[in-house]
């Protein structure tokens, strides 16, 4: 089912909401929240979610510096499985309960976090809870989640590496295009710049008017063809 609900989805947007309809699915969940680590700024954004609002402008935010809270608390057990929300005493996850709101606390059951990480790297968070009838998630569950976050981890972390091969080969060819328009146009500044040095003392010659005219006009072709 995850392979077939991931297999050549190349949007972060609809990977991450794909994935939390999956999870939402199998461990019949009402809300199911994704957040995101931006690595450009080293801080959670909003994904997807199965409750909040649609908008990440309408979602609750969650504090810049709780990323290296959450980063720590990794380190100290990478393998660790899902942390009881609700319960856990850690101050990061006191934090996080106020970014996911409890829809239905009297038998929606607790909610669990499961830190997404890759070869060390923080990936993002995905917060699961109000299970239908209250059904407290059991070892078995909590090892599920865990591999279906180890899976989602290695698909977000995938994509985030093609995006950066894109733009790599985008810049090597905007590289290869400016240098070969640096050229042309060097070339036609030297044919022109060669012309007005000549100019003043060559002016009163017929011939060299004549080509001094030929050297102008390819260089205006040349410089037309460049542009288009």
């Amino acid at each position: 089912r995850f392979s077939q609900l991931t297999g050549g989805v190349l949007n972060p947007q609809d990977y991450s909401q794909r994935m939390v309809m999956l999870v939402s699915e199998t461990f019949e969940a009402l809300s199911v929240t994704l957040w995101l680590v931006d690595p450009s700024q080293r801080h959670f954004t909003y994904a997807a979610s199965t409750s909040l609002s649609s908008s990440p402008d309408a979602t609750p935010p969650i504090p810049d510096d709780l990323y290296s809270e959450v980063l720590q608390a990794v380190s100290r057990a990478p393998q660790a499985l899902p942390v009881d929300l609700d319960r856990s005493s850690e101050s990061w996850c006191q934090r996080l309960r106020t970014c996911n709101p409890v829809w239905f606390p009297k038998v929606g059951g607790h909610r669990s976090c499961l830190p997404l990480t890759f070869n060390s790297h923080l990936v993002g968070l995905l917060v699961v809870g109000d299970r239908i009838r209250g059904i407290p998630f059991s070892i078995e569950d909590l090892e599920l989640l865990k591999c279906l976050g180890d899976q989602m981890s290695a698909g977000l972390m995938t994509q985030t590496l093609s995006a950066r091969l894109v733009q790599a080969s985008e810049m090597e060819a905007f590289q290869t295009m400016s240098a070969f328009l640096v050229h042309d146009l060097k070339n036609t500044a030297s044919a022109l710049s060669l012309t007005l040095r000549n100019l003043p003392v060559h002016f009163d010659n017929p011939a060299f008017r004549a080509d001094a005219l030929r050297t102008l006009s390819r260089s205006v072709q040349r410089v037309n063809e460049l542009i288009a």
